[in-house]
């Protein structure tokens, strides 16, 4: 677990460990609050909010090097 900036603890997931249902996203059957991430051989590429299991909040991509490409609000 990470501890973001508000002092609340935020849980990091893969997305390989969740399954989209419709536009909600779960994890272990129950919609994922936290921050999700994707990576391609172990570089984290994206990283992203999810509230309810809905995307809202900042999302993060990053070139090969793990340099941020781009922030941005969903």
């Amino acid at each position: 677990m990470k501890e973001n900036n508000n002092q609340d603890l935020r849980i990091h997931i893969n997305d390989k460990e969740l399954e989209d249902r419709g536009i909600v996203t779960h994890y272990k059957n129950k919609p994922f609050t936290g921050v999700i991430f994707d990576d391609d051989n172990g570089v984290v590429t994206i990283e992203m909010e999810l509230v309810d299991g809905l995307k809202n909040g900042k999302v993060v991509t990053y070139n090969e090097d793990s340099s941020v490409d781009m922030i941005y609000n969903y």
